[in-house]
């Protein structure tokens, strides 16, 4: 996010399960802004986040690199808890804090 060419965040995007995920992360943020918390006006994206981009001096070896990957996608993965952070970007990098967990009766 938000591209290629000035990428803040890596990530991967899920497309199997994906309509389940999108439930679950609506689900969480009406539960969320009955706390005080706004939604969020950006449409949720499924992905899963690999890593944060701290410079762009060398984005364009990155870019390379990325491009080479063949994901190969996965048939099934099981989703037995979830983990809530809190996710405080600093100048020397994120700091999370592990606020809550919810274990599934059974998994996604």
């Amino acid at each position: 996010f938000p591209n290629m060419y000035k990428p803040r965040v890596i990530w991967v995007g899920i497309d199997k399960g994906s309509d389940n995920l999108k439930l679950l992360a609506g689900q969480i943020e009406n539960k969320l802004e009955k706390l005080g918390f706004a939604k969020e006006k950006r449409d949720y994206k499924v992905h899963l986040t690999l890593g944060r981009v701290k410079s762009l001096k060398k984005i364009a070896q990155l870019a390379s690199l990325i491009r080479k990957i063949n994901f190969q996608p996965i048939d099934e993965i099981n989703i037995e808890k979830l983990s809530l952070f809190q996710s405080t970007l600093t100048p020397k990098g994120a700091i999370y804090a592990d606020l809550a967990h919810h274990l599934f009766k059974k998994p996604l």
